[in-house]
């Protein structure tokens, strides 16, 4: 599933828009073929909480799932390496937490997500426990991949 779809969305911003306000918005759905990588969104270091680009990132998820009523993806949250197993484990679970609320908080239905935190055991790179790395290094770790795991039309 792939290509530009437009959709009404209610605007929330009401000051300074009229009661009937609605904005017509135009995104590019996120291709999506099972088991493969569509989206990655990051973390600021030791946070759980959903930036601004994440949250877009995550829109587009919910665009997907919303126009794939069937779908369903798994969302795998991970950490850099600094910090114990134990912290690192539950940040990333707080991690995968957010995004799935986030993205139920948009109307997907719960049971349409599959959310994992891996911790520190997933790094993308060879940024391991007591390696000089930057933070820049680091924060490609600190990151949810998300996958599609199941697609019926």
């Amino acid at each position: 599933v792939t290509g530009v779809q437009t959709c009404a969305l209610p605007i929330s911003d009401f000051n300074n828009l009229k009661i009937d306000s609605t904005a017509i918005v135009t995104v590019e759905l996120v291709p999506a073929k099972v088991g493969e990588l569509v989206k990655i969104i990051y973390y600021d270091y030791r946070e759980s909480f959903l930036t601004a680009k994440a949250k877009n990132e995550l829109n587009e998820i919910v665009y997907f799932l919303l126009d794939n009523p069937k779908a369903v993806v798994e969302l795998s949250s991970h950490t850099d390496s600094r910090g114990s197993d134990l912290y690192n484990m539950t940040l990333s679970e707080a991690r995968a937490k957010a995004a799935v609320e986030y993205v139920v908080s948009r109307g997907v239905g719960k049971d349409r997500i599959q959310a994992k935190g891996y911790g520190r055991s997933q790094l993308t790179n060879d940024c391991g426990e007591g390696k000089e790395c930057s933070d820049a290094q680091h924060g490609v770790n600190r990151r949810t991949e998300i996958r599609v795991v199941s697609i019926e039309n």
